[in-house]
């Protein structure tokens, strides 16, 4: 995968950059698309759930990356989120950690979610990834999240933090393809995923497992040890309980 010169466009109003990017897609568009819009009328995160934020409080965007195999698919959203953690401390000299397999952190509060999409038609692949980043609104009171604004006291215009974000991931995007590259990414995702470490609870699409978070293994796949051994998560929300250490006090 090479450097891409990236194609954006905006909109007042979307109900969802990873559906109308996909429906795109399916309609000829190539890898290097960019979807941003001011509001989301049928914003979703993982599992469906529905995320609705004030009009223009929010980064909200989609990126289409085509790719070489399902291998190389699934490191997009690591390497998404990657590049947001870097324009955002870049830009707003914030810390900002990444919890597997979807969301960035500030502490234990979420500031952005990343949810990605998979295609594959005839002979041409691709991933969809979006991400939302709060900028000025922190979501409902029952979610534990917060927002840029929140933390710093600013917040940075959408367009500047898209075009950062997209400087960022230009860096990486040649390395996906390769194994190489993959475990370079894999090696800078690890060191900002604050999930290792962690006792963690995996709510999976058949079963629910705890055990220790100890890795991501060459396909980005989460290890975790078991009391009945090791599992490999492709997908799953996980829940951090405690730090391993807390187990043995």
């Amino acid at each position: 995968m090479t450097t891409l010169s990236w194609r954006i466009e905006h909109f007042d109003e979307l109900p969802s950059t990873n559906t109308e990017l996909a429906r795109r897609w399916r309609s000829g568009e190539t890898g290097g698309a960019v979807l941003f819009t001011d509001f989301q009328s049928e914003g979703r995160g993982r599992r469906d759930r529905e995320w609705t934020a004030p009009p223009g409080s929010s980064l909200l965007c989609s990126v289409l990356l085509e790719v070489e195999s399902a291998e190389v698919a699934s490191f997009a959203p690591f390497t998404v989120s990657l590049a947001a953690k870097s324009a955002l401390e870049s830009l707003m000299n914030i810390s900002v950690g990444l919890k597997w397999p979807n969301d960035l952190l500030v502490g234990e509060k979420k500031l952005a979610g990343v949810l990605s999409e998979y295609l594959f038609e005839s002979s041409r692949q691709a991933v969809i990834v979006g991400i939302g980043i709060n900028l000025t609104y922190s979501g409902p009171e029952h979610v534990q999240a917060t927002s840029v604004i929140d933390e710093v006291g600013s917040a940075p215009a959408a367009t500047i933090l898209l075009e950062a974000m997209l400087e960022e991931l230009n860096h990486r995007l040649e390395l996906m393809p390769s194994d190489a590259g993959r475990s370079e990414l894999r090696s800078e995702y690890e060191a900002s995923l604050v999930t290792l470490g962690q006792v963690v609870t995996v709510t999976l699409s058949d079963q629910t497992i705890s055990g220790f978070a100890q890795g991501i293994d060459k396909s980005g796949r989460l290890i975790v040890a078991t009391t009945d051994g090791e599992i490999r998560c492709n997908v799953g929300d996980v829940i951090h309980l405690r730090p391993a250490l807390e187990m043995h006090s």
